[in-house]
């Protein structure tokens, strides 16, 4: 159970999570660790920038998320998406 923000309570498996997924989607692409990048901007997004070889926590995330991070980028309404796509990927 978690509350996420005020009035947003939140019940689900225990297993379930941002990194398992990203951890079950390297396994099944087959795909190493270090080939994935995770971004996000709360910490609902921990497990995800754990999971992933590239953590990536935008400018307006929390400071949690941004200490966990590898790096901190753009916030999300500037386009973070198209930020990491022309930085890290082209």
């Amino acid at each position: 159970m978690v509350e996420s923000f005020e009035y947003n309570f939140e019940i689900m498996n225990a297993n379930a999570g941002k990194g398992n997924a990203l951890l079950l989607l390297e396994n099944l692409l087959r795909a190493e660790r270090q080939e994935a990048i995770g971004i996000g901007d709360s910490d609902n997004d921990s497990s995800m920038i754990k999971a992933s070889g590239l953590g990536l926590a935008v400018s307006n995330a929390c400071e949690t998320l941004k200490s966990l991070a590898n790096e901190v980028i753009c916030s999300n309404e500037e386009h973070a998406l198209a930020y990491v796509l022309k930085n890290y990927l082209l």
